[in-house]
């Protein structure tokens, strides 16, 4: 997953779905970044545990809150009852300068 450029200490949320193609329901323990820039990721309407019926989806939030100027990128674990095991996404970020506006008057 490709984030576009966010601004420097703002965060950007992106909502993605994961869809359960196997014919069990599945339950997703946690979801986990292995960076400390991609925080705030969990699955609506309600966090981990989440159970994904067979054949549906469930939503989940990653939240970029970027603390350098640069690329970042995360790994995000899924971890699950799954047979296959756990289940990852890579998201790719560019954190950019904070744009400052200043008005003078007088």
């Amino acid at each position: 997953m490709t984030i576009a450029s966010a601004p420097l200490g703002t965060p950007s949320h992106y909502y993605q779905s994961l869809y359960n193609r196997g014919n069990a329901a599945l339950t997703i323990s946690s979801i986990v970044s292995d960076k400390a820039d991609w925080t705030g990721i969990t699955s609506f309407p309600v966090g981990p545990p989440t159970v994904v019926s067979a054949g549906s989806y469930a939503n989940y939030d990653v939240r970029f809150l970027p603390s350098t100027i640069g690329t970042s990128s995360a790994v995000i674990t899924f971890n699950s009852d799954a047979t296959s095991g756990t289940n990852t996404v890579v998201c790719v970020g560019t954190a950019i300068a904070a744009t400052r506006v200043v008005v003078l008057s007088g």
